[in-house]
């Protein structure tokens, strides 16, 4: 004898179809939109653009070559090893970063955390994706925000390595020609201890190599400083990390009282604190979901914190740059492409939207369902315990 299906469970049968019906209809017929801040993305990835151009034309115009590992010919890809380089870099995921809608990524970071025409915001770059930097930069200026920028000369392989053209000298050379408003308010050697304590000399990286007038890394140290010197930017030398965040907090209490969103691009320490790579996600984070175990288990020592950390703890949306192929495949944007994406090209400039009459109807019918199951579960419990007791009377 075949069991009768109950009525209780053919109203959960009933309820799994009909959400199953709900996510797949709200998949099929979603609507696709322009970002709310379409315009701005565009304004700012073809401003990104024009500073990408320009800094290539300056390497052509003065004889600097362009590697043979950068493939689009941008000029924002470096030397693999050279005395500034800290650590191994993915050649994949730095020509990914020349790509200009990256600016469009960030202006949907200001988007997410709540930005308006005006706010102060913090940016901290290593010299690691200087494509990425830019963006930021570019992205701020349309946006309208007053930025307060702290930079490092240090960089993994394939970022800007080049010692005589590092990070700084392109906002200097940017900053010059008018591309670029925004300057940098503080620069540090970056690298170990944040000091370029990792940097070499030139007869490490060339040892095999017939090369004159090799330098020493004291004396390429001493003439970059003397470079963001002669630019009357703020220099940043603080070997104790603890003390030297501590220094950057209160530079920039005074300079972004209000700040209310902080962008790390690349792995510096003082972006990311000591050893955080496995606490800190890429891409945006919302302080009110982000103050869990993962910050919580990094509470041990906070003398290993970095800004981010700090920002966090403050509920102050943050967003870090450093996971690039997770965040291209986020934002649909071409992965280490063979052709330089147009400014435009990216699932980033759309939205997409459910149906909200499908979700309105299918909320509806799993309230009734629910409500149903629990009257009918509540009957049957009242007839079996009935029963129950009609038996042991018997």
């Amino acid at each position: 004898m075949k069991k009768r299906i109950s009525i209780a469970q053919l109203l959960l049968v009933i309820w799994m179809v009909v959400m199953v019906l709900a996510v797949v209809s709200n998949v099929r017929f979603a609507k696709t939109a322009e970002h709310p801040y379409h315009e701005k993305m565009l304004e700012a990835s073809s401003l990104t653009k024009k500073a990408f151009d320009t800094i290539k034309q300056y390497k052509l115009d003065n004889g600097m070559p362009i590697v043979s590992e950068d493939k689009l010919k941008t000029g924002l890809i470096g030397e693999e090893a050279t005395a500034i380089f800290t650590t191994p870099g993915n050649l994949h995921a730095k020509r990914t970063t020349c790509n200009p809608n990256w600016a469009a990524v960030i202006i949907d970071y200001f988007y997410k955390a709540n930005l308006k025409s005006g706010d102060q915001v913090v940016f901290v770059f290593s010299g690691s994706f200087p494509g990425l930097n830019i963006a930021a930069l570019a992205a701020a200026e349309v946006f309208g925000l007053n930025t307060a920028v702290m930079a490092s000369i240090g960089a993994s392989s394939y970022g800007a390595t080049d010692p005589d053209f590092t990070f700084f000298d392109m906002m200097c050379l940017l900053n010059g020609k008018n591309v670029l408003k925004d300057r940098l308010d503080y620069v540090s050697f970056g690298g170990g201890s944040d000091t370029g304590n990792n940097f070499h000399d030139e007869e490490e990286i060339f040892w095999n190599e017939d090369l004159e007038n090799l330098r020493t890394i004291e004396e390429i140290k001493s003439s970059i400083k003397a470079r963001i010197d002669k630019e009357g930017v703020n220099f940043i030398y603080e070997p104790d990390f603890s003390t030297n965040i501590d220094k950057r907090i209160e530079y920039l209490r005074q300079l972004v009282p209000d700040a209310k969103f902080l962008l790390n691009v690349g792995g510096s320490s003082v972006g990311i604190g000591v050893d955080a790579e496995t606490y800190i996600d890429s891409g945006f984070q919302d302080p009110t979901t982000k103050m869990t175990s993962k910050l919580s288990s990094f509470d041990v020592n906070k003398d290993n914190w970095g800004l981010i950390q700090y920002f966090l703890t403050k509920e102050i949306p943050v967003a870090s740059m450093l996971n690039i192929r997770g965040l291209a495949s986020d934002y649909g944007l071409a992965y280490d492409p063979d052709v330089m994406p147009a400014v435009g090209d990216g699932e980033i400039y759309l939205i997409k939207t459910g149906n909200l009459t499908i979700t309105i109807i299918a909320i509806v019918v799993s309230v009734a369902v629910a409500v149903f199951y629990f009257i009918n579960k509540r009957k049957l419990n009242a007839e079996e315990g009935q029963n129950e007791r009609n038996y042991i009377l018997c």
